[in-house]
């Protein structure tokens, strides 16, 4: 049988193509140019500089990427002045293997470029995750609700935040929004090899990390632990090769970070609010959290995906109840649960989209309101900012929890068929 043969284009279809390509070039290039005007006149970007400036050092400056001279540096940038109590120390606590990646940001010398090209990257990413989540929920909303959630991912206080600081959470929230696909489609070496990038920032996603792993030994799902040993060894092989003795600054990295006081945790909002049980009710809350994941985590570990898939949305959003401190911006992985409670409130009651567009425009304005109405003490606003966002996602899950994990037997059952694939 005769190979089949392709498709030759006319001239006008050839012309359609270069001026689309064209036009992609020069939005591409738009963007990246805004960018970098943007970083050049915005403050703070720490979270971004630190990775940055420790690659320019070890390839360029001959300096040590854990020391205090890329801290310092970093801190000057952001704060103006060494860091006080209170403030990132910015020391760097990224694994050797894990810092490759930022290698090729390190070649460009310009702290803004750099930055623009990563600021612009993160807004892809941004809406990347914002599609991914939707995604996992197998529901393909109407236009106007759709636009709506890229507006809300892409210019909510959280995700501007993440922008800001230039914060790894967007791509750390992207990649558990894949990994959850990936099981679900069982492409299980390409989850282990998401796994692998995923054992860091474990203020973020530990919790989740060991979840998927509970759920995939439980599972026997051996190649994903396949994918993760060889990606995690390939990495490791090729930072040993780059630097053989890493592990020891990284390790003193760690412990300076981990030593400093700074961002939130459920406990210091709680003395903040309450200086005398402050204490022992964060306490309280902890041993609560860690009771209801462990309940729900031996339910998921053998389920189906449906109910596995409201539980690590359920881990993402008590992971900042915990009591491990993190950071404001870190609360964009959320959106993955978001999506999950918008998509089920949809599915299941006829009024769903008036229920589920008035929560995404409260979750939208309340964050800002908060923060630019000016009527609360800073404290006592960025408590508020910290708390709320992880509170209502726990009770819309458990609000969601019943339809979530008992899906409808048959397509009639649902709202609308179109919408569901």
């Amino acid at each position: 049988m005769s190979a089949m043969k392709l498709k030759k284009l006319s001239a006008r279809e050839i012309s359609i193509l270069v001026l689309a390509g064209l036009l992609a070039i020069a939005a591409l290039a738009t963007l990246i140019a805004a960018n970098v005007s943007l970083a050049q006149t915005l403050g703070r970007g720490g979270e971004f500089l630190l990775p940055w400036k420790a690659a320019r050092a070890f390839l360029f400056e001959n300096t040590e990427p854990y020391g205090g001279a890329v801290a310092n540096f970093v801190q000057q940038k952001v704060y103006g002045h060494s860091a006080r109590l209170g403030d990132e120390p910015y020391f760097l606590d990224l694994p050797f293997y894990l810092l490759l990646p930022y290698f090729s940001f390190g070649w460009v010398q310009d702290a803004s470029l750099a930055r623009g090209l990563h600021l612009a990257l993160s807004e892809i990413g941004l809406l990347a995750l914002a599609f991914s989540s939707l995604r996992l929920t197998d529901w393909q909303p109407r236009r106007p609700f759709m636009i709506a959630f890229i507006l809300f991912a892409g210019l909510g206080f959280y995700s501007l935040l993440a922008l800001l600081e230039g914060a790894p959470v967007i791509f750390m929230g992207l990649t558990y929004a894949v990994l959850l696909l990936a099981l679900r489609a069982e492409l299980d070496e390409l989850a282990g090899a998401l796994l692998a990038i995923s054992f860091s920032h474990w203020e973020i996603g530990g919790l989740f990390i060991f979840l998927v792993v509970l759920r995939v030994y439980y599972q026997k799902r051996w190649r994903v632990f396949f994918g993760f040993f060889v990606y995690t060894l390939l990495l490791v092989v090729l930072s040993f090769f780059a630097r053989a003795d890493w592990i020891f600054p990284f390790v003193v990295g760690w412990l300076a970070n981990l030593r400093a006081e700074y961002g939130f945790s459920a406990g210091a909002v709680f003395i903040h609010l309450w200086p005398g049980i402050g204490s022992r009710l964060g306490w309280a809350l902890t041993g609560l959290v860690v009771i209801v994941l462990g309940f729900e985590w031996v339910k998921a570990r053998a389920s189906d995906f449906r109910r596995f898939y409201w539980t690590a949305c359920l881990t993402l959003a008590a992971t900042p109840l915990i009591g491990v401190r993190t950071e404001l911006e870190n609360l964009v992985v959320l959106l993955i649960p978001l999506a999950f409670i918008f998509a089920i409130a949809r599915e299941r009651w006829q009024a769903g989209y008036w229920l589920s567009g008035a929560l995404l425009a409260a979750l939208f304005a309340l964050p800002w309101i908060l923060f630019l109405g000016g009527f609360l003490a800073p404290q006592l606003r960025d408590d508020l900012l910290f708390l709320s966002l992880p509170v209502v996602t726990v009770i819309g899950l458990y609000w969601i929890r019943w339809w979530a994990i008992r899906p409808p037997q048959t397509w009639t059952e649902r709202v609308t068929r179109s919408e569901y694939r």
